[in-house]
């Protein structure tokens, strides 16, 4: 006599499933590149956008409290350390509960949003609409979308303690460097806004990507969940 116990479906394992979340998150993906775009039109390339989004980068910069300190605090270097400990964190977490191809999906996202970011910066060319601001392109931060894809990769590594310890005060901080590089004069509203919409194209697209990947592999390959089975000795 054998009996076979099946461990409880999982949506997120699910051969069926699987593969509309990640078109799902594809799709979503281009949503995120869609609105970065239009961002960029408006905010960039329109005299209106360009004056709405200074008059916010002044009325920030100059407002004290909170706002004076986060400006005061802004380093690049402190950033950069802040986003390299948030991608060690979650490479780590993916060490503790092997997921495939989590470490590379992590990598490949962070280095994406990163390299996406630079490339935009210098390609796209930004007129001289209104008086008193820098022609020089800002759009998107790159001190953001460093900030920002730390929180998506510990957001992609699997779930474990480790990565519910710090991903809110990462959130946190995350949020802060985008108000203090705001408050600084660093970066526009928009510039900020866009390399969040970068980050987030990134991390849709990877995780898609590795579901698609995943649809024809076993339960154990995404949450380690297995199949037992009980075969007992009978009698006679």
């Amino acid at each position: 006599m054998t009996i076979t116990q099946t461990a409880p479906s999982d949506p997120d394992t699910s051969p069926v499933l699987r593969p509309r979340r990640g078109l799902a998150q594809l799709a979503a993906a281009t949503g995120c590149v869609a609105a970065a775009i239009a961002l960029a039109v408006a905010a960039v390339r329109t005299r209106a956008g360009q004056e709405f989004d200074q008059e916010l980068m002044l009325m920030l910069s100059l407002r004290g409290g909170i706002a004076g300190q986060l400006a005061e605090a802004m380093t690049s270097s402190g950033i950069v350390v802040f986003a390299l400990a948030c991608v060690t964190v979650a490479i780590v977490a993916a060490c503790l509960r092997p997921v495939r191809g989590a470490i590379p999906g992590i990598l490949v996202m962070f280095v994406g949003a990163n390299l996406t970011t630079q490339a935009v910066k210098h390609l796209l060319a930004r007129p001289d609409l209104i008086a008193g601001a820098s022609g020089l392109n800002s759009f998107p931060s790159g001190h953001a979308t460093l900030a920002c894809g730390a929180v998506c990769a510990l957001l992609l590594a699997p779930p474990t303690w480790l990565t519910s310890l710090t991903l809110p005060p990462a959130a946190v901080g995350a949020t802060l460097i985008g108000v203090g590089v705001i408050a600084a004069g660093w970066h526009r509203p928009s510039d900020v806004v866009g390399a969040a919409l970068v980050a987030a194209a990134w991390t849709l697209a990877v995780t898609g990507v590795l579901r698609l990947a995943r649809r024809s592999g076993s339960p154990a390959d995404s949450g380690g969940r297995t199949r037992r089975s009980f075969a007992p000795e009978t009698a006679g």
